[in-house]
């Protein structure tokens, strides 16, 4: 891997492969269906493809704004107060383990609360929130897997802005303790890492107490982005199995072809990023994963691949490839499945449109 200096992270040794032979591939399997009203629809796929959807809908008689929670077989369940929310599912150690966040007011900077949860059955049975750090457009993401040598392994990467606009983006990594995964989360201090709005972020199995991160997001606040991604291995450190906390953590950027940590590959705006893998646990056996990304132009939604090249050590994209009409798209994949969710068409004075999804193919060589 390049990585930009410094840079003190044992990585998974792997078996060099072509990237032809590294090709995977993402396919919209079915037209577009309709599944429920609301705005800014957020989704995770957990272990056994079980599908997770959080959406902002209006609330007693539009007197309040909540972030519903929406099973597959459910109409939605209220789960707490506010905006922007986003849905991550740890689905490496088959628990269903969830973590959710989300910004307290609407339009402005301010409180970032997190949920977290297990699916036993619908609804899913959540923890109290709390808050966690102060920003604006919050995503996440997390794993837990099977570490070899420390056992269960449970990391969340959390991103977000600093304001409303383009600006400071602000990453904040957390552990999940050892034997109760996303039940107690621990965070590290947040840091600035690029500028921009509508931040993404992924994460997979890396090594003993490491993940990769792909994140991506739009560099400017135009519809035409530009799109701009960045991949890294974040590094826990000092952990404990008593409480299985960690003590310090290292996030450490690649560098892309242009010699930077971060590289555009596209046009658009609120891009949504996933890492898919064939392994459950999301381990990145480079031949058999890789990322998937979906982002709307116009009003047109746009998916696009990358894969990773061992030989020159650099992610290669695929498309755009258009696959519908809508607004703020979210991917989520699990092995062979996808999930796609989006906004019909932009709220109304009422704050709800309607969402639809699309379940995506993934397959591997």
């Amino acid at each position: 891997m390049k990585y930009l200096p410094p840079s003190a992270v044992a990585l998974v040794s792997v078996s060099t492969v072509s990237l032809a032979q590294a090709q995977i591939s993402a396919q919209p399997e079915s037209p577009t269906t309709s599944y429920a009203t609301g705005a800014y629809p957020s989704t995770a796929l957990g272990a056994f493809n079980i599908e997770y959807e959080v959406n902002q809908s209006t609330y007693n008689n539009l007197v309040d704004e909540g972030v519903a929670y929406e099973g597959l077989e459910s109409n939605g369940i209220f789960m707490a107060h506010g905006f922007a929310s986003n849905i991550a599912s740890d689905s490496g150690n088959f628990e269903n383990d969830v973590i959710e966040v989300h910004q307290a007011d609407q339009g402005v900077a301010g409180a970032l609360w997190y949920h977290t949860g297990q699916y036993t059955g619908n609804p899913i049975s959540w923890n109290s929130q709390a808050q966690y750090d102060n920003g604006f457009a919050p995503a996440v993401a997390a794993l837990t897997f099977v570490d070899s040598v420390y056992g269960y392994a449970s990391g969340v990467a959390e991103v977000h802005q600093a304001e409303p606009g383009a600006g400071a983006l602000w990453m904040r990594p957390a552990w999940g303790s050892q034997n109760e995964g996303l039940a107690q989360v621990h965070w590290f201090n947040s840091f600035d890492y690029d500028s921009g709005v509508a931040p993404s972020v992924a994460i997979a199995a890396e090594g003993t107490q490491q993940f990769l991160v792909v994140e991506a997001h739009q560099s400017g606040s135009s519809s035409t982005g530009p799109l701009m991604f960045r991949t890294g291995v974040l590094s826990f450190f000092g952990c404990s199995g008593s409480g299985g906390n960690c003590t310090s953590f290292q996030m450490s950027w690649m560098t892309q072809a242009n010699g930077e940590p971060s590289m555009q590959y596209g046009v658009g705006e609120n891009p949504s990023v996933a890492f898919c893998s064939s392994s459950p646990e999301r381990l990145p056996l480079y031949q058999n994963s890789g990322i998937v990304e979906v982002h709307e132009y116009e009003g047109t939604l746009y998916y696009q691949v990358a894969n990773y090249n061992l030989q020159e050590e650099l992610w290669s994209w695929t498309g755009p490839v258009a696959y519908g009409a809508g607004y703020n798209p979210k991917f989520a994949c699990q092995q062979t499945a996808g999930i796609e969710v989006h906004q019909a068409s932009q709220p109304g004075a009422g704050g709800e449109t309607t969402l639809s999804q699309v379940p995506f193919a993934i397959a591997y060589p």
